[in-house]
């Protein structure tokens, strides 16, 4: 089970009842509402999460807004939990709209139905031509305020019942680029065939990993069998993370030379029979201050890659600054990050 922990809501000042009631009050009020009221408005939460040294990231769900852009709920708030940034969640009852917060997940290490998925209900993961790595999350953990704190609800039915979504995302993070954006780039970087012409001619695995070598070359096929896993991660626990998983001192030393900022999208790719097991192939690291505009004019969000044993710095494939591992059978073995 993977829970959200306080000590990682970086930059952000707890707030108490009293204050968040003190700072809704002074707030414009909205037609028809009520003071005292039942609860916050979309508008006073926005407002608290700005008070808090967070700016509000929300998607609507209400209507099929969302889905009927091919978004699924677990696709916006998974990168963020597994970041461990708690995430609101309004839930459409019989009587009225109430909230949730989402602090974690359970975790499922089977991986026969979450490949079964992607040919027999495409629609339950939303429009992507990979395995999103939340398919092993079977319940997400939320603390509601009627029933206690840390429980149990099935994914599925949160997500068929949500109207609204609020992440609350640290301001220190820059992360402009949402979570499922960075995830989404990085299935395009891995469908690239330089990228495979890269890792074919570089690598010294290929003999032993073919299969997950064939899986990149299609990673941009309903056929490919990619886990992808994107989660905000700071510099530091980053290479905390590369010293930590047993990389050889060439590519810890190259990950701390690289040019990377304070915090980041670290999308982490896997095979299903792998990730049952949390472990991985490589990564992607993804520069999360690039929103979507700035990719369209030119602005290359990429900053590193690693898969099997070489690394990559930047985005030139044609022209790798390559960092072979010197160990090869060990790399493939390195476990998916974990919040400490």
């Amino acid at each position: 089970m993977s829970l959200s922990l306080a000590d990682s809501f970086a930059g952000c000042d707890a707030l108490t009842v009293d204050k968040i009631e003190e700072k809704s009050i002074k707030m414009p009020r909205a037609e028809g509402s009520r003071v005292p009221s039942t609860g916050l408005s979309e508008y006073e939460i926005f407002s608290v999460v700005e008070e808090m040294g967070a700016y509000p990231l929300a998607r609507h769900f209400e209507g099929g807004f969302e889905r009927n852009k091919h978004l699924t709920l677990e696709q916006v708030i998974y990168p963020y939990v597994e970041s461990c940034i708690p995430v609101m969640v309004t839930i459409e009852t019989e009587g009225e709209r109430h909230g949730l917060v989402v602090v974690g997940h359970t975790f499922d290490r089977d991986s026969w139905w979450q490949q079964a998925q992607k040919w027999y209900y495409p629609y339950l993961k939303g429009d992507v031509t990979w395995i999103p790595s939340y398919m092993w999350v079977p319940d997400f953990i939320v603390h509601d305020d009627n029933f206690g704190p840390y429980l149990s609800v099935p994914r599925t039915l949160l997500a068929a019942t949500a109207s609204h979504v609020v992440v609350p995302i640290p301001k220190i993070c820059n992360a402009f680029l949402a979570g499922f954006e960075a995830e989404s780039l990085v299935a395009g970087y891995l469908a690239l065939p330089d990228l495979f012409d890269f890792v074919v001619n570089k690598t010294r695995t290929t003999g032993l990993w073919k299969k997950p070598l064939e899986q990149l070359r299609g990673s941009g096929n309903r056929s490919a069998q990619i886990v992808l896993r994107p989660l905000l991660v700071s510099r530091d626990a980053l290479l905390k993370h590369v010293k930590e998983s047993e990389f050889s001192r060439e590519l810890y030393e190259a990950y701390q030379q690289t040019n990377l900022p304070a915090w980041m999208w670290l999308v982490e790719i896997s095979l299903p029979e792998l990730y049952a097991h949390r472990k991985k192939i490589g990564e992607m690291i993804i520069n999360p201050s690039c929103a979507e505009p700035h990719i369209h004019t030119g602005l290359e969000p990429l900053l590193a890659l690693r898969i099997l044993d070489v690394m990559v710095r930047g985005h030139n494939f044609r022209a790798p600054l390559i960092i072979p591992d010197i160990y090869p059978m060990p790399v493939l073995l390195h476990s998916t990050f974990e919040h400490g």
